[in-house]
């Protein structure tokens, strides 16, 4: 099983203990995770078959749908940090501490942070889908300077109505989120690892990292 992450993070640390069977293997970025995968099926070297769990980011339910067909799998989470907000975990770790924390308390905290860190998401995803779709157009089948010229103005003028749309989709369901208090969609959706932080202060934990270790 690769996965992102370097050996002893919590990609590395949570997976082995989610998937004993599996012999869990970092490498580092999802890139990573699809090439391994793919490369370690294809030859196939050995008798084994090869699977990637990689983080949800901001990829489409197409574009995961696709990825399953090729053994790799993606988190319902934006990113590893967000497993550790989950209320199926967060519940029964108050319960096991016998601890009185208030949950409610800690969804609206979880929220408001979101709310108040949304411009920067949506900046650093307009970056993020930029580089997905601008990588680079093919122009393998073409033989004239004139149809590489007209490919690139199509994909140009194509990818940037494919950009709109995507911070668009990205921008509405965030604020769909925020504006119903839904705590699944928050952390589903939101990919910065500072929603940690309200919900080590609920636990009054003081190390975000120590925090998660524990959990």
């Amino acid at each position: 099983l690769f996965c992102e992450g370097e050996s002893g993070g919590f990609d590395h640390l949570l997976y082995s203990k989610l998937f004993p069977e599996f012999f869990v293997e970092p490498v580092s970025n999802c890139r990573n995770v699809r090439s391994y995968v793919k490369a370690f099926n294809v030859k196939r070297i050995t008798d084994f078959q090869a699977f990637g769990i990689i983080d949800k980011d901001l990829l489409t339910e197409a574009e995961i749908e696709n990825l399953a067909k090729e053994n790799i799998f993606v988190l319902r989470v934006s990113e590893i940090e967000n497993v550790f907000l989950l209320m199926e975990l967060l519940e029964p770790f108050s319960k096991m501490r016998k601890e009185k924390v208030d949950l409610e308390a800690l969804r609206r905290e979880v929220i408001e942070y979101a709310k108040g860190h949304k411009d920067r998401m949506v900046s650093q995803a307009i970056s993020y889908y930029a580089s997905m779709i601008f990588s680079k157009p093919n122009f393998e089948k073409m033989s004239t300077v004139d149809e590489i010229e007209a490919a690139h103005e199509n994909f140009t003028v194509n990818g940037i109505e494919m950009l709109k749309k995507r911070v668009k989709e990205l921008e509405e369901g965030l604020d769909y989120a925020i504006k119903n208090m839904d705590y699944d969609k928050v952390i589903e959706q939101f990919f910065d690892k500072g929603l940690i932080v309200p919900v080590k202060n609920i636990f009054n934990q003081n190390d975000k990292n120590i925090f998660r270790e524990k959990l």
